[in-house]
């Protein structure tokens, strides 16, 4: 009888007590986020993961469960899960290619100057149009506001030469980033 439960009970230490850690699975999914352009919505699916670290593919480390990643530009990102458990870790990285950004950005050129008349505004030496009217208040104008020179360029630097009626030159380098309306008072 001592033998059977000596047996007996080393069975049971073996069978009970040797419970095996279930291996990490990193997994995610995510969706583009429908107010933010540029952002998307990630979802941790991991399996037997106690802590995750995201690499968003642009050097960051994100530390959050599920978290909301915004691309600055247009491009291909490699986004990378690593999920960490009792029995190790795991590495999940997909492509996201961001293609909903805008790849222009707007200037606008005005003058508070009403002596000088028309002013004729060059990029990269190129005719852009007419300055035709001054700004009167103290407000900075919108973009789009008509009589003012009104600008939309791929992102860059250019090269902005004006010339007024009496003869006044300006030279200066303007930079356009996508998505933004800039201005640019001539004094």
């Amino acid at each position: 009888m001592k033998k059977y439960t000596t047996l007996l009970l080393l069975f049971a230490v073996i069978i009970f007590g040797c419970e095996k850690d279930e291996p990490v699975i990193a997994d995610f999914s995510y969706v583009p986020d429908w107010y933010l352009k540029g952002a998307y919505n990630f979802t941790n699916n991991s399996i037997n993961a106690t802590s995750v670290e995201w690499d968003d593919g642009m050097g960051n480390r994100i530390y959050n469960q599920n978290p909301t990643i915004v691309f600055p530009k247009n491009g291909t990102y490699y986004v990378t899960l690593n999920a960490k458990g009792k029995s190790g870790q795991n590495s999940k990285t997909q492509s996201i290619t961001v293609t909903n950004l805008p790849t222009t950005g707007n200037y606008l050129i005005f003058t508070r100057l009403p002596s000088d008349g028309y002013i004729t505004v060059y990029i990269n030496g190129i005719n852009a149009g007419d300055i035709s009217k001054y700004q009167i208040s103290s407000n900075t104008p919108d973009c789009g506001t008509a009589g003012f020179v009104n600008l939309t360029r791929e992102q860059g630097t250019y090269t902005l030469t004006a010339r007024s009626q009496t003869g006044k030159t300006w030279n200066t380098s303007i930079t356009f980033e996508a998505g933004t309306c800039k201005r640019l008072q001539l004094n």
